[in-house]
Parts: structure tokens; sequence; C-alpha cells
């Protein structure tokens, strides 16, 4: 007996993710911000510098570990930042495949300087009354690693420069 029928596969639910917690990112030069997204064309961004002041106050309340909802990036830039920028950026790919797609933090932070940033994303074709949660990553924007050793007789740490890996020379150090 043969059976004939039509199967209607729906499209993939819409997605925003980051693949990982955080990034650190050289001040000069350096790739952009990686986003993945399934069934976008277009998405929101934004990009709220932390004020250097608020920078302990939100690692010891865990802020740079949470998940953000849009309630929580709102109280970021009302409270602990700024907003320096907001648009918009296409994506271009297939359908029900993950694309990723790099947002160009060089050009968004060409007159800024270091420090840490909190990179938002969210579905462009959100209506107002629709609650979409975020994709939010921290970002590192600096020209220094560090790097520690701890050994029997203390602690040594290596300056070096992102841009080459060559030590810095004359940087201060407070622990």
């Amino acid at each position: 007996e043969t059976f004939k029928g039509r199967v209607v596969v729906p499209d993939r639910k819409q997605a925003i993710s980051f693949s990982g917690a955080g990034y650190v990112l050289p001040r000069e030069g350096g790739a952009g911000l990686p986003v993945m997204t399934v069934n976008l064309d277009k998405v929101k961004v934004r990009l709220v510098r932390v004020n250097d002041r608020n920078l302990v106050p939100s690692i010891s309340a865990e802020k740079l570990t949470m998940s953000f909802g849009t309630d929580d990036v709102d109280e970021v830039i009302n409270q602990n930042g700024s907003l320096i920028r907001k648009g918009e950026m296409t994506i271009t790919g297939p359908r029900n495949r993950p694309v990723v797609t790099a947002i160009p933090l060089n050009d968004m932070l060409r007159d800024k300087k270091p420090g840490v940033y909190l990179a938002v994303v969210e579905r462009a074709d959100a209506k107002d009354d629709e609650r979409s949660t975020p994709a939010t990553n921290w970002v590192l924007v600096s020209n220094l690693g560090l790097t520690t050793y701890s050994g029997t007789d203390g602690i040594a740490i290596a300056v070096r420069s992102l841009a080459d890996a060559k030590p810095v020379k004359g940087v201060a150090l407070k622990l």
C-alpha cells in the first residue's frame, strides 16, 4: 500500500545569540563581535559604555555574568553607563540556518576610548507591545592584555600589547 501526502516543515523560530559570555577586543584593528541569528533579516544594535566608576559595583552585583532583559539594559544605561551607539544591522544568509554576522565594533567605537561595553542585539521587527529578550554580551576594549603567574614566592604579572603580543613598558598596576 502506498501513501502519498504533503509534509510541511515550518520555519525555525527566530533567534539571536552570542557564542560566549564576553570578549576582549584590541582597541585598534581586531575583528567585529560575532552574533548568531536564525531567520532574521535585520536586528537592532545598541552599544552601552559602562562608567569606569560603576565597574566595581557591577562586578560586586555579578552583573557581568548575568543575562539581561530589556528593562535590565535600560537600567544599565540610566544608572551605570551611557548609550553610545544605536542602529540597525542587515543580516544576510539562508533561511532556517544559523548565520554569524560580525557587529562592526571598530566603526562603532571609532572615537571612543578603551573600556567596558555592553553589546545589545534585538529583533528589529518586534512590535512595541511584544516582549523579546535581547542577546547581550560584555566587551572589554583595550590595548593591554594581562597574564598572571603564581608561584611559591608570590605573583608576577606580564603586560603585553594585544596588537602584537610584545611586552609593554612603563605600565603602572595597582592590586
